[in-house]
């Protein structure tokens, strides 16, 4: 079964924080960057690595952290960013009033929850649902939110 295509995993890189936070540099899976090629793939990452040509030797890996370099993963298509593009936007109300930096994503059962903390390092939850996530602009680095009653 030489040249398959070994899938060691599928990363999701739309919901995953902990993918985000791991994005920015490699770490040489058993002392080896094994890299070969990244790819987009509809759940996430699909990773092919060097010298792993069966699901056997894959398997060894299986529910391993895999760490990539941000330079290095493949572009997205046309109005999607990693969510770790987002850590260090400014969150903004209706009103265009800073609450402050989205500093961590936290990954729930339901949605995820974007920690905002202000200047004087008050944190505020937010729920990423869409009565709460009116509209984030990469060009300007800003997510616009909507507070419900209780935040």
């Amino acid at each position: 079964m030489a040249n398959i295509q070994a899938l060691l995993a599928c990363l999701p890189v739309a919901s995953s924080a902990a993918l985000s936070a791991i994005l920015h540099r490699w770490a040489p899976i058993k002392g080896r960057c094994l890299a070969l090629r990244l790819a987009v793939w509809p759940a996430g990452l699909l990773v092919r690595f060097k010298g792993i040509e069966t699901p056997e030797q894959a398997g060894q890996f299986r529910n391993q952290w895999v760490y990539i370099k941000a330079s290095e993963v493949p572009r997205l298509p046309e109005g999607k960013i990693y969510q770790h593009e987002l850590l260090g936007f400014q969150v903004v109300d209706e009103n265009e009033q800073l609450l402050g930096d989205l500093v961590e994503i936290l990954e729930t059962g339901a949605n995820n929850v974007y920690v905002v903390r202000n200047a004087s390092g008050g944190e505020i939850l937010l729920p990423v649902i869409p009565p709460v996530i009116l509209e984030t602009d990469p060009a300007r680095r800003i997510i616009r939110v909507h507070l419900l009653e209780g935040l």
